[in-house]
């Protein structure tokens, strides 16, 4: 109940004062679950997402999180119990996360993945994703929704070599500066047909890189790998219509 009425009240004061444009709506898959899979820039990013698919679909979205970024176990207990976020330790991923998101895709829930595992600056190269991104589409069967996020908003700061911005960024940036957050949904990627081969990393790069292409041609934003720029007809035949 309270993640219903978050979304049904914190999405229109997104769109109305953060949120300039959603473009590719008619993209959406008419049929659930499926996954999501984007690039990572704000901290805004999930609520952004969230707020654009639950009151569609009325279903919670599931997003894999690093459990290193929540620090207090309420903090923890909010994310997981309330939010719906799936705690990853980024160290020692192994097979549980991806148990349970296909748990939550069995219930008809969705599930979100920023595959660069981390928030990467506007304005720089769409790092190589992970490949959980890849192992949730082969064992699930379902489509991947590719969405590009674009913005200049909460800038990233460097502390003993490390990236971070704070919250009151978000504050900063987005309501006494005014800057945007643009969202490009793609069209979904189906990687049914690579059911039947056997999955080797090659085969889960292969996948991720497919991916992290698509969020590249979505949000002009250039990769840092050379694997990400496969020929568009290539791609074609992947989407799902």
């Amino acid at each position: 109940m309270l993640y219903r009425i978050i979304f049904f009240i914190f999405f229109p004061l997104l769109k109305k004062i953060i949120i300039s444009s959603i473009q590719g709506l008619e993209n959406l898959p008419k049929n659930i679950p499926f996954i999501i899979a984007g690039n990572h820039i704000s901290q805004l990013d999930p609520l952004v997402i969230i707020g654009i698919l639950f009151p569609i679909y009325k279903k919670k979205v599931h997003f894999i999180a690093n459990r290193g970024t929540y620090g207090p176990w309420i903090a923890k207990y909010i994310t997981t119990n309330l939010a719906g976020c799936i705690l990853v330790n980024p160290r020692n991923p192994g097979n549980e996360c991806i148990n349970i998101a296909l748990s939550w895709l069995k219930k008809g829930d969705l599930v979100g993945i920023f595959p660069e595992a981390e928030r990467v600056p506007e304005g720089t190269f769409l790092r190589r994703g992970k490949t959980g991104v890849a192992r949730l589409a082969i064992r699930s069967g379902l489509p991947v929704l590719p969405i590009g996020i674009i913005t200049t908003g909460e800038p990233h700061h460097k502390r003993g070599g490390r990236k971070f911005s704070k919250p009151q960024d978000i504050v900063t940036d987005f309501i006494l500066k005014g800057k945007k957050i643009e969202i490009v949904i793609g069209k979904p990627i189906s990687f049914k047909h690579y059911s039947e081969k056997s999955i080797n990393n090659d085969l889960l790069h292969s996948i991720t890189d497919q991916i992290m292409f698509h969020v590249s041609q979505l949000t002009n934003i250039p990769t840092t790998n050379k694997a990400h720029q496969f020929p568009n007809d290539s791609q074609s035949k992947n989407q799902t219509t």
